[in-house]
């Protein structure tokens, strides 16, 4: 019987006659990892709204060395590349399991229809809270953020008009680009998501006119990037296999378990990845910022392929070939805490690099041209080290997992099924916590911790009530794959 170059290339080894089944009915570890992502973006997002919804002060959370801005740096560095990880090696199982056409069938709708309907729900809600709640920072006692009472802003920032106490070009309550008279512009303005990054001519705005804020992608643009992943990887591995001859192939396997089990994988991710995130633009500073596809309408994010799109491709990829090599598991168990290690240390070296650049430039933490002063070898240094903690504390968390909770729990299986849920209806649950938590006045990480689990536990209270038992299940709640192996056997998970 001949096989396909494209079955060859993504299947692999699988079609062998001799291979052997892998599978377990759940990668309990792994399921609890991808939870683990989805529900740091509430911590992240609470971290983020602060400023917009909590009555935050803007110079701390722009502050370098202040503790939240360091704890959600932190958690940006290695989040969503970890999730785009998880989501590469669930990706490849369901191609072994259901083969091409049936993979692409089922991932259209499980991701391109929640992306769909989010677009039109969850955005607009997001946005009508955000109107809602937000209000004007308060910068507190002192003499005010850099750039003084309405500074000047260069030409073609984006950003809004300074106001007094504001930051250099920052709007109190509102976020760059909602200067008053311009596009997107809203009375009390809003935390990131109210960018106008289709404005003017964009068939965004043709469509929707002023209205096209309420169908940005914000939180949703995982969604739209997984899309993209899940359709081009199965034709790119193809293509590589009608490069790459069998005995080849074999001999890539060999050695990509070897370097799975030694724990070279991170480095060789962090060596991919840090070109591709060098040639990004953040809208802050240096490293992994807000990629643009948060701030574009529908449909413009279709037509306009953000370079962040290559970042995160290479850890799906990543995923998607340890699902290949997943023998190997074991070996990332067993490297999770000199990877933690290492992760750490990269990342605080990175950090100390991006401070020695830009010196005693506070800017830097601002938009505009001056946030990104020209760092030369030492930004090349800084980033390589960014992407070395970023990969190698996305393989810590892997590591502790498959180590220690790779075993059967109700409550890890319940907080797996209903992540998805909660990530996609945290946003306003996060902003309507900040706003009543507000006159408490309490410390950051006290406000952080108690918006957190506000959030988590109103997401939870609504997946019973409107998801659990309603038809929106097959959207919202677990895969089908697995409630077929929950019904088989129902103790294993």
């Amino acid at each position: 019987m001949s096989v396909e170059p494209i079955d060859r290339g993504v299947l692999g080894d699988e079609l062998s006659p001799t291979a052997t089944p892998l599978e377990p009915a759940r990668y309990h570890a792994l399921d609890r990892v991808r939870a683990l992502a989805m529900l740091l973006g509430v911590v992240y997002h609470v971290l983020l709204f602060r400023m917009f919804a909590g009555g935050g002060n803007p110079m701390e959370m722009m502050n370098p060395n202040s503790p939240p801005k360091l704890l959600g740096d932190w958690l940006h560095s290695f989040r969503m590349p970890l999730f785009f990880v998880i989501a590469g090696f669930f990706a490849r199982m369901m191609l072994v399991k259901y083969g091409p056409r049936e993979f692409l069938r089922r991932r259209a709708w499980r991701i391109g229809l929640t992306l769909v309907i989010g677009m039109f729900t969850f955005g607009p809600l997001y946005v009508f809270t955000r109107d809602l709640t937000s209000r004007p920072p308060s910068f507190g006692p002192g003499p005010g953020p850099p750039g003084g009472p309405r500074a000047a802003v260069g030409p073609g920032q984006g950003t809004g008009q300074g106001t007094e106490r504001g930051p250099a070009g920052l709007a109190p309550g509102r976020p760059p680009g909602d200067r008053p008279g311009g596009p997107g512009f809203r009375p009390g303005g809003g935390p990131p998501g109210g960018l106008m990054f289709g404005g003017g001519d964009s068939m965004g705005n043709r469509i929707f006119g002023p209205y096209n804020r309420f169908v940005q992608l914000n939180h949703l643009w995982f969604l739209w990037y997984l899309l993209v992943f899940v359709v081009v990887a199965p034709f790119l591995t193809g293509a590589l296999a009608v490069v790459v001859p069998p005995a080849r192939d074999d001999v890539g396997d060999r050695l990509g378990l070897k370097l799975v089990r030694v724990g070279l994988t991170p480095v060789i991710l962090a060596l991919v990845s840090t070109p591709l995130l060098l040639v990004c633009t953040p809208m802050f500073g240096w490293f992994l910022g807000l990629t643009p596809a948060i701030f574009r309408a529908f449909p413009d994010f279709v037509t306009h392929p953000d370079p962040e799109m290559g970042f995160y491709f290479a850890y799906f990829l990543t995923g998607w070939w340890l699902h290949r090599e997943r023998r190997a598991l074991p070996g990332v168990a067993g490297t999770w805490l000199p990877n933690l290690v290492v992760g750490l240390g990269a990342f605080a070296v990175a950090l100390r690099l991006e401070r020695l650049a830009r010196g005693d430039n506070p800017m830097m933490m601002m938009p505009g041209p001056g946030s990104t002063p020209d760092g030369g070898l030492i930004k090349v240094l800084a980033y390589a080290s960014y992407c070395l903690g970023s990969a190698c504390t996305s393989f810590a968390l892997i590591g502790v997992f498959l180590r220690y909770f790779d075993r059967p729990s109700r409550t890890w299986r319940y907080l797996a099924d209903t992540a998805l849920w909660v990530y996609l209806i945290h946003q306003p649950l996060v902003l309507i916590g900040l706003a009543a938590a507000r006159p408490l006045n309490l410390p950051w990480w006290a406000l952080t911790a108690v918006v957190t689990l506000f959030t988590v536990a109103c997401a939870l209270v609504l997946y019973e009530g409107l998801v659990r038992r309603t038809p929106l299940v097959h959207l919202f709640g677990p895969s089908q794959s697995k409630k077929a192996a929950l019904a088989e056997n129902p103790n294993g998970n």
